[in-house]
């Protein structure tokens, strides 16, 4: 989905702290935030939000985090929706577009822990887990926003069931 206006009032007024962030073929550098001064930012202009190929959210920054669904096989993406609606940000795979990420607003009085399942999993076996210390992809050439609502808030330990 591309980058437009709209959205990055939208984000703003949901107290994102946003940032551009690289597309790239190299895995080294995709998915990284562009860096100011030798490291993360969000001191960004609109414009130069606007002219990225994504645009990320801060989770700390922004008091969000993420529940990333990573399932290869795409079926535990088709229980997402079971989850309480919130911000929900997908892609095209072969065509549909399928939901994989849940974007929620951290109560104020709680710690974030982080999940994931298989607690076990290697590197590329995870299937869901929460993100609350980087930042999230959440518009761009490879992005859908599918429910494009403020995040809800809502306690990470209760997903942990």
């Amino acid at each position: 989905m591309t980058i437009n206006v709209q959205n990055l009032e939208k984000f703003k007024s949901y107290g994102f702290a946003l940032t551009p962030v690289t597309k790239s073929l190299d895995p080294e550098e995709d998915k990284k935030p562009h860096l100011k001064d030798f490291k993360w930012s969000t001191d960004w202009t609109d414009q130069e939000l606007l002219d990225a190929n994504r645009l990320g959210a801060f989770h700390k920054e922004s008091g969000i985090y993420d529940i990333d669904f990573d399932d290869k096989s795409l079926r535990a993406n088709k229980f997402i929706d079971l989850l309480p609606r919130t911000l929900t940000i997908g892609k095209k795979v072969n065509g549909a577009v399928v939901a994989t990420h849940k974007i929620y607003k951290l109560p104020e009085d709680v710690k974030f822990k982080s999940y994931n399942y298989p607690k076990a999993a290697k590197k590329g076996e995870t299937i869901v887990e929460t993100l609350a210390g980087t930042q999230t992809i959440i518009a761009g050439v490879d992005r859908v926003i599918i429910d494009n609502v403020e995040p809800a808030v809502l306690d990470p330990a209760a997903i942990d069931k």
